[in-house]
């Protein structure tokens, strides 16, 4: 998943906030996102409350797509972000 976020991250650096979370090493940050398998992604929406989840490879396109679907669409990022 590691080029997949980082895909993510330079193409949306100013709307999207992409983060790993080593669960091995952050038990507590696993408990508390319900990780159960390896990869897990959890979408959260502007407010933080959970808009989708998926276990397994993710495609760059796809999560997108689960963004859109849930009335977050992600344009690419045309230079500096905004204050």
């Amino acid at each position: 998943m590691f080029p997949v976020l980082d895909e993510l991250r330079a193409a949306h650096a100013c709307r999207l906030n992409v983060r790993f979370i080593d669960v091995w090493g952050h038990p507590d940050e696993g408990e508390r996102f319900g990780v159960k398998t390896i990869p897990t992604q959890v979408l959260l929406g502007p407010d933080g409350k959970e808009l989708r989840r998926h276990v397994g490879y993710w495609s760059a396109d796809s999560i997108r797509g689960a963004f859109a679907q849930n009335g977050h669409p992600l344009a690419r990022d045309t230079g500096a972000c905004a204050p």
